[in-house]
């Protein structure tokens, strides 16, 4: 399954979604990432100022259930194909069982100072799931706030990268040129996406850490610290 979803991933094309108007387009990149919003002048005829940025919206929203859609119509091919070569396992070297049991030998090892290390980090892995849990929670409910540099149009992403509202200010909309909007309206939802990508580097450090404690427990090395500690703590 991983290997198809990483080959479904190298079939997706830049997207684009619009309005129901046909007045605004948004553009995402090969990789799915916002790109640029483009309106036409004709914009002025569909909607009151103050309803464009909901017409923003809706083509960012358009763009990504197209992107949604080129995934699902690239695992269906691929789920039609035949199935790919499965690739090879590791060298036994390089295979955690393996590993272990170089690291651990054939001495005893003393089953209640193991036994406590795993409960240790049996704890400590429950313990950092429910604070990545929380964090994610937490961030799902966050907003943040991106302008363009005229302070004519704000933008609202949600803690998942995606587009909440578009403020445009009605009096810059009616003096401006629609390439202008354009421009600066991209600018917001850039400045947008990149303000919540920051602020969810910082809140969601506990996702990190549970990452870092499953690692730990996937590296032999540091399994066989717990289960031989006075060979390797020493």
């Amino acid at each position: 399954m991983t290997q198809q979803v990483e080959s479904s991933q190298q079939r997706l094309d830049a997207a684009h979604g619009n309005d129901r108007a046909e007045v605004v387009t948004v553009r995402l990149d090969g990789e799915g990432r916002f790109r640029e919003v483009a309106i036409l002048e004709a914009w002025s005829e569909e909607y009151e100022p103050e309803e464009l940025g909901a017409a923003v919206v809706e083509a960012f929203v358009a763009a990504n259930m197209r992107r949604t859609e080129q995934w699902g119509s690239a695992l269906q091919e691929l789920d039609e194909e035949p199935d790919p070569r499965t690739r090879p396992l590791p060298p036994r070297h390089e295979q955690y069982a393996s590993r272990l049991e170089d690291l651990i030998g054939d001495s005893s090892i003393d089953g209640t100072a193991a036994t406590r290390g795993l409960i240790d980090q049996l704890e400590s892995l429950q313990q950092a799931i429910e604070f990545a849990m929380s964090a994610v929670e937490g961030r799902s409910q966050a907003r943040s706030v991106g302008q363009d540099r005229q302070r004519g149009v704000e933008a609202v992403v949600d803690g998942a990268g995606g587009l909440v509202e578009v403020r445009i200010d009605p009096a810059f909309a009616e003096r401006s040129h629609a390439f202008n909007i354009s421009r600066a309206v991209t600018e917001a939802i850039t400045n947008g996406l990149a303000a919540s990508a920051t602020e969810s580097a910082t809140a969601l450090a506990p996702v990190d850490d549970l990452n870092a404690i499953a690692s730990r427990l996937q590296d032999p090395q540091a399994m066989a610290a717990i289960l031989k500690p006075d060979v390797y703590d020493s």
